[in-house]
């Protein structure tokens, strides 16, 4: 009888072992919506039981960016998995989300898109695979993910628990198409950051946009003064705590509650908290503080008490992360450094490298400058403006960006427009243990990069530079800048070239009727591992080749592009021949 007992056990624990155990899981997917494939990243927690109905959080990534970026940066998975609830990171489909900007007339211009039908009817369909409360579906978003949000919340009010804004303001179109009635209450959180250059706590003019309407970002204030109103609120009761900076209005109609907290020092970013990042550790953590807000905690202020005085600069950057992208995968990462004045968005949008990510599966980040320009002449008497050292930015960037994902570190670049560019050749000679290639587009080299560069070793680097560029001449200038002949004469000589060994190969055109056509020149023979090679675009001006310049840049500064060779594709092909040795080669 003993015997048997033993063997009936040791039988269950062997069948136990084999039964699968309950995981979490990222289940990527696909939605026909309005004739359009439209995908999306959904996170299931490992305590989802089919049997009990689970929240849900909808997560809108940012302008540029990807749901897998959003997914990765902003840890929501670890803080979902705490509250057992499913998270779906939907991608807009343009780049954006068309929060009624396209009916405003405002870039990117590609068409209107149902985006509030979208993300409605990706609920109805989770609803329908998953046993999820109805009660408990709440909405986040960032940057232009943010607008998003209160578009959806002007739209259907009733979707939604709780909708909270990270970072990101409301435009003046988006009041004047919101709904006018709000039976349902909503309970809305807003977390703006103090110093943030994109949606200023004050508001900005926006200027006419091709419709002709005149624009503005509204301040932080009238958005407030907006859903106070909209849910009639009593004013009378608003709270400002002293906890952190949080501005809360809780007597309002129909169990409504409206809040904003304001995160000293933060910049347009995701906050976040933590020892191991070395950037934007502001001591909050938006998404401990959304989630708090999410669950209605009644200590959920708390959240928003920063855990330490930030003391430096406010960093911010997009990120976009493929469909590719796998986190048990080393991927490679590309900076893309913007011009001046300038900024990420701009810079995605003249360029589109992040489109070229997509279809070479390699991570893309778009840095800002702080002030709209990069400080590549910290310490050149000639040019000197400030001490801040962007290029310990950039790396610390990078080391930072290695926490959140999976970056193959022997296989990350750097290239940069304009300013931008200027930035990339300092990088060059100061970080070419972290960056493996680089890529210089409308800029040339500057006074005082011999200095900078004496003992720097040997890298590749690619020039990209149109004879007819008004804004960083071809024959340089009495700026300091050297011509295009003289810089790649400066790298030939860095990266120890034979001059002798060159070739010279002419790009056939698309278009013989074209005003330009394509150089390529190369210096072959250099030092292992490197090289030096220019794309001249005859005839073309100060603009990224592929991406028609006069519309986004504007023709008086962009002058002709030329649409035979696409810049960013040619630099990706330049820098997957080149990786940093690994730490097995050394």
């Amino acid at each position: 009888m003993l015997i048997r007992k033993v063997l009936f056990f040791t039988i269950m624990l062997f069948l136990l072992a084999l039964a699968p155990l309950a995981m979490a899981k990222n289940v990527p997917g696909v939605l026909e919506h309005a004739g359009t494939e439209r995908t999306y990243e959904l996170f299931v927690p490992e305590s989802y039981d089919a049997e009990k109905p689970a929240a849900l959080i909808v997560a809108l990534h940012g302008i540029f960016s990807t749901g897998k970026a959003l997914q990765a940066l902003s840890h929501l998975d670890a803080a979902a998995e705490t509250m057992g609830a499913l998270v779906v990171y939907p991608d807009g489909l343009y780049d954006y989300w068309d929060d009624g900007r396209y009916a405003a007339g405002l870039f990117p211009r590609d068409s209107a898109v149902d985006d509030v039908g979208f993300i409605l009817a990706l609920i109805d369909q989770l609803a329908t695979e998953y046993n999820l409360d109805s009660d408990k579906i709440y909405l986040t978003g960032t940057s232009n993910g943010g607008t998003m949000a209160y578009t959806l919340a002007c739209a259907a009010p009733e979707r939604f628990a709780a909708v909270a804004i990270v970072s990101s303001g409301m435009w003046s179109y988006q009041i004047e198409n919101c709904r006018d009635d709000a039976q349902d209450g909503l309970r809305l959180l807003m977390v703006h950051g103090s110093e943030d250059a994109t949606y200023g706590l004050e508001g900005r003019d926006v200027g006419a946009s091709d419709t002709g309407e005149q624009l503005e970002i509204l301040s932080l204030d009238a958005t407030l003064q907006f859903w106070m109103a909209r849910y009639g609120c009593n004013r009378d009761t608003l709270l400002r705590s002293d906890v952190g900076q949080v501005i809360s209005v809780p007597d309002c109609e129909q169990e409504s509650h409206v809040s904003v907290v304001i995160v000293r020092g933060a910049s347009s970013t995701w906050m976040r908290s933590g020892a191991e990042y070395q950037l934007n550790d502001f001591g909050v953590n938006a998404t401990d503080l959304i989630t708090a807000f999410f669950r209605n905690d009644a200590d959920w202020q708390q959240h928003a008490a920063p855990s330490l005085s930030f003391s430096g600069e406010g960093r911010s950057w997009i990120t976009y992360v493929p469909a590719s992208y796998s986190p048990d995968t080393p991927t490679p990462l590309v900076l893309v450094l913007h011009g001046r004045p300038s900024n990420s968005t701009g810079m995605a949008y003249i360029t589109e490298v992040h489109k070229v990510a997509e279809k070479y599966g390699f991570i893309t980040i778009y840095p800002d400058g702080i002030n709209r320009e990069w400080n590549y002449p910290k310490d050149l008497l000639q040019y000197t403006r400030n001490k801040r050292d962007d290029v310990a930015f950039l790396v610390t960037l990078v080391d930072d960006l290695g926490i959140d994902l999976n970056i193959d570190r022997s296989r990350v670049y750097v290239t940069g427009f304009s300013n931008g560019g200027f930035m990339t050749q300092r990088v060059a000679c100061e970080a070419p243990n972290t960056f493996a290639a680089y890529g210089v587009v409308g800029a040339t080299v500057f006074h005082g990069m011999a200095a900078i560069c004496y003992e720097a070793p040997p890298v590749p680097i690619l020039f990209i530079h149109g004879t007819e560029d008004v804004s960083i001449p071809w024959e340089g200038d009495d700026r300091g800048l050297e011509s295009v002949e003289n810089s790649v004469s400066f790298w030939g000589q860095h990266n120890d070239c034979d001059a002798n060994a060159t070739s010279t190969i002419d790009i056939e055109p698309q278009d013989e009727t074209a005003p330009t056509r394509v150089r390529h020149f190369s210096l072959n023979v250099c030092a292992p591992n490197t090289t030096v090679e220019l794309y001249a675009i005859l005839g073309g001006g100060h603009n990224w080749s592929g991406v028609p310049g006069a519309d986004r840049i504007g023709p008086e500064i962009a002058g002709e592009t030329n649409m035979d060779i696409n810049a960013g594709e040619i630099i990706w092909q330049f820098f997957s021949r080149y990786a940093l040795p690994s730490a097995a080669d050394s």
